[in-house]
């Protein structure tokens, strides 16, 4: 329980509600794997993902801006660890696609929108 509640307290868990139509699965899930969301407007997103759900199940967050560049950092409950993803993530049509987990225990990602200034390069613009 600590480490939720480090996770809750940097990115000021008092000020999120939840926000289940934010997120949709393909294909759907069953009430006790479904994805849950918190956010604080468009500021932060808290994503849970529970155990059991496939590390690679589709998801998608609605995000309503077109082409905006959101960070990500995957959190580990069991662990406390924290792990920034390396590419930003860019909303198509208002959805951000989310990446896959490295396995199928519980995760939290938290999503943020870009600060300019980090120096990192939407998906879309990477060049391989």
């Amino acid at each position: 329980m600590q480490y939720l509640r480090e996770c809750y307290e940097s990115v000021a868990g008092w000020k999120l509600e939840p926000r289940p139509g934010l997120v949709r699965t393909e294909p759907a899930l069953p009430e006790r794997q479904q994805v849950l969301v918190k956010s604080d407007a468009d500021a932060v997103f808290l994503i849970y993902f529970p155990q059991g759900t496939s590390a690679h199940q589709a998801t998608w967050l609605k995000v309503g801006r077109q082409g905006a560049a959101y960070a990500a950092i995957w959190f580990d409950p069991r662990t406390g660890e924290k792990r920034a993803l390396s590419e930003l993530l860019v909303s198509e049509k208002g959805e951000l696609k989310l990446p896959d987990r490295n396995d199928a225990r519980d995760w939290m990602l938290i999503v943020q929108p870009d600060d300019e200034r980090s120096g990192k390069q939407p998906r879309h613009l990477q060049t391989a």
